[in-house]
């Protein structure tokens, strides 16, 4: 029995055939690999944008939620800054008031019947007192009186004298006084 061949595509050396059809024949067995790579690619690239948009969003959000916590955070501050200042405006505002009746009242407590004060100056928490009367023991208990009340912090005796007609012990104090 004989061998019959047959063949349906007939082999065709590619580089007897001219150009055109070269590159026909070329474009029909491998351009459409290239096609179905370029496809691939392009599939892969869209996924790659897309996975990319995606975190870009996730980014964003993260980015507006970080923002919204940096003001939130930059109006706490400023409102702490203004409490605090306001603080320290009512310090200021009661380390300068200034209330008489509470000086009053401590010299009230504390003077003895029978010291008679002429003159009374208080400036910055300093009380400046005038005072004359018939007895040094008063002037001493008045001392003594200022001294363990806790209020004050330091005495000074500015001046004193004898009067020669009068028999009066007149005296000038200076007492610094703690924060009432």
């Amino acid at each position: 029995m004989e061998e019959i061949d047959i063949n349906l595509l007939p082999k065709t050396e590619l580089e007897k055939l001219p150009v055109r059809k070269r590159l026909f024949f070329w474009i029909i067995k491998y351009g459409r690999v290239i096609v179905i790579i370029f496809q691939s690619i392009l599939i892969l690239l869209l996924f790659y944008k897309l996975s990319l948009h995606s975190q870009i969003n996730d980014l964003s959000d993260t980015i507006e939620q970080k923002v919204e916590i940096v003001k939130s955070l930059s109006d706490t501050e400023a409102q702490t800054r203004e409490v605090q200042k306001k603080i320290a405006q009512a310090k200021d505002i009661k380390k300068s008031s200034f209330i008489p009746s509470i000086y009053i009242t401590f010299l009230r407590q504390n003077v003895p019947n029978g010291i008679a004060i002429e003159e009374i100056i208080i400036e910055n928490g300093v009380l400046k007192i005038s005072a004359r009367s018939k007895y040094t023991t008063l002037f001493g208990e008045m001392l003594e009186n200022f001294a363990s009340s806790g209020k004050t912090i330091d005495i000074i005796l500015l001046g004193a004298k004898f009067g020669s007609e009068s028999e009066d012990f007149t005296f000038d104090i200076e007492i610094k006084m703690k924060n009432i």
